[in-house]
């Protein structure tokens, strides 16, 4: 076990209005396995927050902390944010950790620490500026990259990985609802198409390098950071109500904003 990384923390509560049946979101609890054999997840591990109601604010995730010898299956382990109401803020997500010597075959579960509001209920895209709304979603530590590029399973959150800082493959498809994070200085280079489907987004924190053969963005969102570069060099198409947001910082001149070729 590796106690820097390890999850303990319960989410927070959401406000509560002082009106009758007006309450947030609960907070997410704290689930802890610690296996000395196989660990394999074919149901449901949640530590959610829960949903806001009548203008309250969604709870913030919980922890899930797995060690194990072997990890698989084909269910879900959640921290994810609670939603929002009205103009009430959402709740952010919370913490996963996944430490394990070697994977089952090919796990096909969910792996899930996003925040439910960052897709906008009147549009469909990303939200990326109403101060109401936006919420941060949480982060997943991985013993390794393989849960990520295997593209069997499904992860939604800030991924958090020991020495995954450059990711090679021939094509990557995030399929809807799918919300990946990718860390800061991170290299993905995609030699044919990379494809974002409705309700799906992609987001590289500062400093990253996007290199694709096409782009497709048919209804989700691509999140540039600042300082980030996208090479492009075939087709880039936005289209579906998709959303390709490029993000600057304060500069004195002397360093170059992100660019995209």
């Amino acid at each position: 076990m590796v106690l820097q990384v390890w999850p303990i923390t319960p989410g927070s509560s959401a406000g509560t209005r002082s009106e009758a049946k007006a309450y947030g979101g609960h907070g997410g609890g704290v689930v802890t396995i610690e296996a000395t054999g196989d660990v394999v997840v074919d149901g449901v591990i949640d530590a959610s927050g829960g949903n806001g109601y009548y203008f309250c604010g969604g709870g913030a995730g919980g922890s899930v902390a797995i060690s194990c010898r072997r990890l698989g299956g084909s269910g879900s382990v959640s921290a994810n944010g609670g939603d929002f109401t009205n103009t009430a803020g959402a709740g952010g997500g919370g913490r996963i950790a996944l430490l394990y010597n070697e994977l089952l075959g090919n796990p096909d579960f969910t792996v899930e620490a996003k925040v439910f509001n960052t897709i906008s209920p009147y549009t469909g895209n990303l939200l990326r500026w109403d101060r109401y709304w936006l919420a941060e979603a949480g982060t997943i530590y991985l013993a390794d990259e393989l849960l990520v590029t295997g593209q069997n399973a499904v992860i939604s959150g800030a991924v958090v990985i020991p020495g995954f800082a450059r990711w090679e493959a021939e094509s990557i498809k995030l399929g809807s609802g799918v919300n990946l994070m990718l860390p800061v200085d991170f290299e993905l280079s995609v030699e044919g198409m990379l494809e974002l489907d409705a309700r799906s987004s992609l987001e590289l924190a500062a400093g990253g390098r996007l290199s694709c053969g096409s782009l497709s963005v048919d209804g989700g969102s691509l999140v540039l950071h600042s300082f980030t570069q996208m090479v492009c060099r075939a087709d880039l198409v936005v289209s579906g109500g998709g959303s390709l947001y490029l993000y600057s910082a304060p500069s004195d001149g002397l360093q170059a904003y992100g660019e995209v070729f």
